[in-house]
């Protein structure tokens, strides 16, 4: 049977939270004992069995940066992971849990004129800039590609 998620849960955290419910997979991964954090027990499992078929890809790095982006706290080593709308059986608190966005637009476009090779606009039809161009002169300037 297919579990029901409120609208506006992420991919990310409903796969995340179907898999800590697995009592299938509590070896690799499952609630602690408080139900207010999960624990990754095995690393390797995970990265092995898990990522892959849920998640697309087998590299726990990126399976981590991402949970930080959600805002569960950094902690090198320790795979015990909590956030306050993270909780067994509280499905519906998942949907407060977001990725922030960047809520200063103007800090963005300041970023991007800092570093103009990295606009996407150059490449648009309007300016036909060719990438071999932008190669060489990044490789002159910053003695890169």
């Amino acid at each position: 049977m297919e579990e029901v998620f409120e609208v506006g849960v992420s991919p990310f955290v409903r796969k995340t939270n179907q898999k800590v419910e697995d009592p299938k997979t509590d070896e690799i991964i499952s609630w602690s004992p408080s139900q207010e954090s999960f624990i990754i027990w095995d690393e390797l499992q995970f990265s092995k069995t898990l990522l892959p078929k849920y998640f697309n890809h087998n590299n726990f790095s990126n399976f981590y940066n991402q949970l930080i982006r959600y805002g569960f706290p950094y902690d090198p080593g320790i795979f015990e992971l909590a956030n306050k709308w993270f909780q067994r059986g509280k499905k519906h608190l998942l949907k407060y849990i977001k990725r922030p966005r960047n809520r200063n637009p103007q800090k963005l476009q300041q970023k991007r004129a800092t570093r103009p090779w990295l606009d996407h606009q150059q490449f648009g039809t309007k300016n036909r800039i060719k990438k071999s161009m932008v190669k060489s002169e990044l490789r002159g300037k910053y003695g890169c590609y």
